[in-house]
């Protein structure tokens, strides 16, 4: 049952794809280029209703699983779990700043692109804090029998945007994604 640790760790792959398109189009921003806004909202957007609200929520059930039987890394799980409830409030924050642009509404640049970038930041660190000092805990703590537990507890959700079938409102975002790495 190990399989819902590398379905997170997949996650996380494919989150980074997601950011390196981002972040392409946050240079663009920066560089006063042709920037494709509706798909900078459509990845947010994404990052809400699959990160914040399948991927994390998903996570906290196997943190809270280990913090009730196990000592290992108590501090760190329940950092990471705190960055959880408050990660939901910076996605909406982006949200609709990019709804504003979308619909021309007039927002400050240099502040989309301030809170643009601490998004990312924030989501890089806290995926590689998860990766280099919980995953691999959770790889040795963790047995068949745990696994199985967890699992029973877990509602299995498809990956609307990487995986197969994708839906369609994030197509065109997954063929740029595809197209730009």
């Amino acid at each position: 049952m190990v399989n819902l640790l590398d379905k997170l760790h997949n996650d996380h792959k494919n989150f980074i794809k997601l950011f390196a398109f981002i972040e392409l189009q946050l240079q663009y921003v920066k560089d006063c280029e042709v920037v494709d806004f509706e798909n900078i909202l459509n990845s947010i957007k994404y990052m809400k209703d699959y990160s914040d609200e399948i991927h994390h929520p998903l996570e906290n059930i196997i943190f809270k699983y280990v913090l009730d039987r196990y000592d290992a890394d108590q501090d760190v799980i329940n950092q990471l779990m705190e960055e959880h409830e408050t990660m939901p409030q910076l996605t909406e924050r982006l949200i609709n700043m990019l709804q504003c642009v979308v619909t021309e509404m007039p927002i400050k640049r240099d502040e989309f692109c301030d809170d643009l970038s601490s998004y990312i930041r924030i989501q890089k660190t806290h995926m590689n804090h998860e990766e280099s000092n919980v995953y691999p805990s959770l790889y040795v703590h963790l047995n068949a029998n745990d696994w199985q537990a967890i699992s029973k507890e877990v509602n299995h959700v498809n990956d609307p945007l990487f995986d197969a079938p994708r839906n369609e409102n994030y197509q065109s975002l997954f063929n740029k994604i595809t197209s730009t790495i």
